[in-house]
């Protein structure tokens, strides 16, 4: 309720600010219709017109709303939801018993899961899309005028048989949500115009395979595609500062991304489950780089390598894998540790396909759930140097049945660590007399064969 409230006192506001903006020209594919009612109650034009009161009429089946003395889309006949099929061709003006109404834009939830809606013919002069106008419609193509200023989120969510959409050059932002869903959504042209791009845009949209954002971008939301399967290709824009939590998660067939100039901030799980190949920072970028052609992305200051992917060569200059780093990398099978990393991140590695890994002696502390899921891990080298373990660090790594550790003195670490499996299936090597000091420290005590010296 919150919501509709806001986007309907969001349209006023604006209908007012543009009224005095003078006419825009005339655009080609969005006709003027302007209606006029007879004496006898007979469209000029021929549409079926039927007066509800002063302030409500039909036309066509659509019905429009008097606010502040101009007419908003409502909705269609519910009375006579059979009668509106296919086109929605919207008027532009109405006139009735003297009165002269301009058609200022199409209310919250107007055509909301109408199934009978296959396309609509937006009027030049209108500049208000409502919240939800569209969502869950059957539409199918629609042509938006360049007098359109806003659009209200979710407007197209939901509309699965919706194949391309233009967004003109009147709109600053692209709202919430607002082609969430949209399954059979190939073709996105945004215009310079735009400057933000909120969440979860194109969240859903599984047929979205290639995409260009203007570099009249600066800002772009969380999970922006999250879940875009079909994403292969972005262009992200020269003036983006920040990728949000989630912004291509899930999007499986991402297979390469250049991050723009000006980013200063990237989220840990920004590409997470993304199957990279090739990772570049663009030249100029005085946050980030990508060193030694390492195909990953380092935070300069820190020497933090905060993303990565399956043909990663972490270069020696590296000191820290960040959270998240590779999670999700599921065609990484092998990787190799610099001596200069001193630390590994919560869920760095979480997720990969590594049967072995060997962390260096430089490494004292490994995060939460740092190698979880690794469901071929089969081996791990811990080193002296390592003075704290996270929780659930090698949780479901159920294959897990050789641990070797070369800590000397032995550290308490909770349970969670390693699976009930592994600590009864796995054999623990530990250093040449310390294997009573293993014994009696809780978490590695829990190992049913420990033994002294390496396999």
């Amino acid at each position: 309720m919150k919501k509709i409230i806001y986007c309907f006192l969001l349209a006023i506001s604006l209908g007012c600010q543009v009224s005095c903006s003078g006419d825009d020209e005339e655009d080609e594919k969005s006709p003027n219709i302007s209606v006029v009612i007879g004496e006898d109650g007979k469209a000029s034009n021929g549409s079926k017109f039927v007066a509800v009161d002063d302030n409500n009429f039909y036309i066509d089946y659509i019905l429009y709303t008097v606010k502040g003395g101009r007419l908003i889309v409502s909705g269609i006949d519910k009375y006579d939801k059979d009668g509106f099929n296919g086109v929605a061709k919207i008027v532009s003006s109405l006139t009735y018993k003297g009165k002269y109404y301009e058609v200022l834009g199409i209310g919250d939830n107007a055509f909301s899961y109408c199934s009978n809606l296959t396309s609509v013919i937006i009027p030049n002069g209108l500049k208000i899309i409502g919240c939800n106008a569209f969502e869950g419609s059957s539409i199918s193509s629609i042509s938006i005028s360049n007098s359109v200023t806003t659009i209200g989120e979710e407007s197209f969510r939901n509309c699965e048989k919706l194949k391309s959409i233009d967004i003109p050059n009147g709109v600053i932002k692209i709202e919430c949500r607002l082609f969430e869903g949209c399954h059979n959504l190939t073709s996105v042209n945004i215009s310079n115009s735009v400057k933000e791009i909120k969440g979860e845009v194109f969240k859903n949209c599984t047929a979205l395979s290639s995409i260009t954002i203007p570099n009249s971008v600066t800002s772009m939301g969380e999970q922006v595609f999250m879940y875009s399967t079909g994403l292969t290709s972005v262009t992200l824009p020269t003036e983006l500062k920040s990728i949000e939590r989630g912004c291509f998660s899930g999007c499986t067939s991402l297979t390469s991304i250049t991050i723009p100039p000006k980013v200063e901030y990237i989220s840990t799980d920004a590409f997470v489950r993304c199957p990279l190949t090739s990772i570049s920072v663009a030249s100029g970028n005085t946050k980030f780089d990508s060193r030694d052609n390492c195909n990953a992305i380092i935070e300069t200051s820190s020497n933090t390598l905060i993303k990565g992917c399956q043909s990663t060569i972490i270069p020696n200059s590296v000191t820290s894998i960040g959270d998240s780093a590779f999670s999700g990398c599921s065609n990484l099978t092998s990787i190799v540790i610099p001596n200069s990393v001193t630390s590994i991140g919560d869920y760095a590695f979480s997720g990969c396909s590594m049967a072995s890994i060997v962390i260096p002696n430089s490494v004292t502390s490994i995060g939460d759930y740092a190698f979880s899921s690794c469901s071929n891990l089969t081996s791990i080298v811990i080193p002296n140097s390592v003075t704290s373990i996270g929780g659930y660090a090698f949780h479901y790594c159920l294959k897990l049945n050789t641990i070797i550790s070369l800590i000397e003195n032995p550290f308490p670490f909770v349970d969670s660590i390693f699976e009930l499996v592994v600590y009864n299936n796995s054999t623990l090597y530990v250093p040449i007399g310390t294997i009573e000091k293993y014994k009696n420290t809780e978490g590695w005590k829990n190992f049913s064969e420990i033994k002294e010296g390496t396999p």
